[in-house]
């Protein structure tokens, strides 16, 4: 019997498990990419049109940072800064939550260890997961090369474009199980993975922001940092305009180094444990965990405080590039007038800030989502029952994630507000002012945030069994629409579907409290309903 052995039958097993989480992946990330595509191309039609917004964006830091660097006065060019860099993210986090999912998640429900005992190999667990990703990211080249190729581009650079989409996955699907190897829960390998995505998105980012106008200044050429990330290695295969193999051939070394790291890691481990060991709790437990809100603060205390660093690092940045975008608008008085009506306000800097406070609001609340994802692994772990058999209530159980996962969404918000609005009121020497219209910017996410705690919870409350599929979906969903809503040109209806569409955009706009009202009282129905509905159903563990 080979280390490899039972690959195949596991490969099969995962794929059957998987094969309507895939096929949402896949069919959710084409029926975005392809008529965001066409919509850029039907947009910028003029030489105009297409010189405007490339100039704009390549002066502007802040688009630089979240959509990459422009690479020309082409349409092509514009396809690949509004939808190429925004899909690397999907195809990110999918792969590996994949890989998590069928590794270090297994191991922990036991699943591995029983399978084990049969005719399999070492690494057969580890080959399959990763095999499965070699999959979803084969299907991810091939809807990224039909995107393009629907828009009447040349295949060849339409399959270049693809490759560089699924090999970006497939580095990340290795850095995952790399990182399965070496938590023994799979709740710290997800957070360790996910923290890999956005480290290596602002490393990508920062390289773009402080890369070099070239000479024309329609385009820009990324920092050293970008090389470093495997999304700004993805993006430098620049296809349409340079075709380079090169960033490829990075990949698939990076890819075959991440996986030859794991398959060793794995070898030196034993099955269950990682080789970054559990820590021992204490002999006896603090006053504080008797209680539902003590016990439900200790289970999120980890959570909020790495959530609470990466927003500060990145309030930090955005906050520090506010007095960049005022430097550019100053200079330039037909620039500030082009893009403010490419972004449809006069004060650029209030609206960058303004944005940037927004992507805060889907932060906290993606951290709300994944915290309240807890009180399913609870219950379907066997835990749940454990605790309602002694004093905890129902009620009281439920209502303690909620209560404890929107402090922490507030917190997140709060962090954002003060560590951006003191950046930029200390850049720009107004810093009480600055730091209070931030402050506020911040706390008007407050309702997205407990607004998202509710629906999940009812979720929770109605669907257990498929509540955190239904709560990411819904999150995806609802910032899809905001991030290419306008772009799509979606009816208002439609847009208006989206929860984040209708938080204002302080500091650019003035406080409009009835969708804030609006979105509280929403908010408290389907949390009264989440927890009256909780407390007349069954426990199930399926």
């Amino acid at each position: 019997m080979s280390v490899f052995t039972g690959t195949g039958r596991l490969f099969g097993a995962a794929l059957r498990r998987d094969r309507i989480k895939l096929l949402v992946w896949i069919v959710g990330i084409a029926a975005i990419l392809i008529p965001s595509t066409l919509s850029v191309k039907a947009v910028y039609e003029t030489p105009e049109e297409i010189m405007g917004y490339v100039a704009a964006s390549a002066v502007s830091v802040a688009a630089r940072a979240f959509n990459g660097p422009v690479l020309g006065a082409t349409q092509e060019s514009i396809m690949l800064t509004e939808t190429f860099t925004f899909f690397t993210l999907f195809v990110a986090f999918m792969s590996t939550l994949l890989v998590v999912r069928h590794t270090r998640a297994e191991e922990e429900a036991g699943r591995t260890e029983l399978i084990g005992s049969a005719s399999v190999g070492l690494y057969a667990p580890l080959a399959a997961a990763l095999s499965l990703a070699f999959l979803a990211n084969l299907l991810i080249v091939g809807v990224v090369t039909t995107a393009y190729m629907v828009c009447g581009l040349a295949f060849d650079s339409s399959l270049l474009a693809g490759l560089a989409m699924g090999a970006m996955g497939m580095v990340f699907a290795g850095i995952a199980a790399i990182v399965a190897q070496l938590t023994q829960t799979s709740r710290a390998a997800n957070a360790i993975a996910g923290g890999s995505v956005g480290f290596f998105f602002l490393l990508r980012a920062v390289g773009d922001a402080f890369g070099e106008v070239q000479p024309g200044g329609l385009e820009v050429k990324s920092g050293l940092a970008t090389m470093f990330s495997p999304m700004g290695l993805a993006r430098e295969v620049q296809p349409f305009i340079r075709d380079n193999v090169w960033p490829l051939v990075v990949l698939a070394v990076t890819l075959f180094v991440a996986i030859g790291c794991a398959l060793f890691l794995r070898s030196r481990r034993d099955l269950g444990s990682g080789l970054f060991p559990a820590r021992r709790g204490p002999a006896s437990a603090k006053a504080s965990l008797s209680s539902a809100f003590g016990l439900a603060f200790r289970q999120q205390r980890g959570l909020i405080i790495g959530w609470s660093i990466g927003v500060a690092v990145l309030a930090v940045a955005l906050g520090s590039m506010a007095q960049e975008v005022a430097k550019m608008t100053s200079s330039s008085k037909d620039m500030a007038e082009m893009i403010a009506l490419l972004g449809g306000s006069e004060n650029l800097t209030n609206a960058y800030l303004a944005f940037s406070m927004s992507l805060f609001g889907v932060m906290a609340v993606g951290y709300a989502v994944q915290a309240m994802q807890k009180i399913r692994s609870e219950e379907a772990e066997g835990r749940l029952e454990l605790v309602l058999a002694g004093s905890v209530r129902r009620q009281s159980w439920i209502l303690s994630h909620m209560v404890i996962t929107g402090i922490g969404g507030t917190i997140l918000v709060l962090i954002a507000g003060i560590a951006a609005g003191v950046t930029h009121g200390i850049m720009s020497n107004d810093l009480e002012t600055q730091a209070f219209a931030l402050i506020q910017a911040g706390l008007v996410q407050i309702p997205l945030v407990l607004l998202f705690v509710a629906i999940v919870a009812f979720l929770f409350a109605v669907l257990p069994a498929i509540s955190n599929a239904l709560a990411w979906t819904f999150f995806a969903g609802s910032y899809a629409i905001m991030q290419l809503g306008a772009l799509l040109k979606l009816p208002e209806w439609a847009i208006n579907l989206s929860p984040f569409t209708h938080i204002p955009a302080i500091p650019a706009e003035e406080m409009t409290w009835s969708p804030i009202l609006w979105i509280l009282a929403v908010s408290a129905g389907a949390a009264i309903m989440a927890v009256g509905l909780f407390r007349r159903r069954n426990i199930t563990t399926t």
